[in-house]
């Protein structure tokens, strides 16, 4: 009945050990994705840069729209840039907590083996 008992703890705590595992590399996908979208927004960000300039040498009429846009695309990226932080740091708080439970797993296998 203990080694039955043990055995469900180990297989419990493997169980947790996989759901954070998933965790974690669902927060790794959505920080690749973040990082993605983040980059194409600076690259928009730059092609409207790129074309503000362009329209200011042939003294467009509408460059505070323009102007507009680029503080908007810029804001966007400060956005994403911020939760892409917060990404990065829940899934490096995952990783410690899946390393911690992994030790205590390996821990408790150690005490009752």
């Amino acid at each position: 009945a203990r080694c039955a008992e043990l055995r469900r703890r180990v297989q419990d705590q493997r169980q947790m050990q996989d759901r954070v595992n998933q965790d974690i590399e669902a927060c790794e996908r959505e920080t690749a994705e973040l990082r993605g979208k983040a980059l194409q927004l600076q690259l928009k960000a730059e092609e409207q840069r790129q074309a503000s300039k362009e329209l200011r040498s042939l003294k467009a009429k509408d460059v505070p729209s323009l102007r507009r846009e680029v503080d908007h695309r810029e804001h966007q990226i400060k956005i994403l840039s911020e939760d892409l932080a917060k990404h990065e740091t829940e899934t490096s708080k995952l990783v410690e907590v899946a390393l911690s439970e992994a030790l205590q797993a390996a821990s408790t296998r150690e005490l009752y083996l």
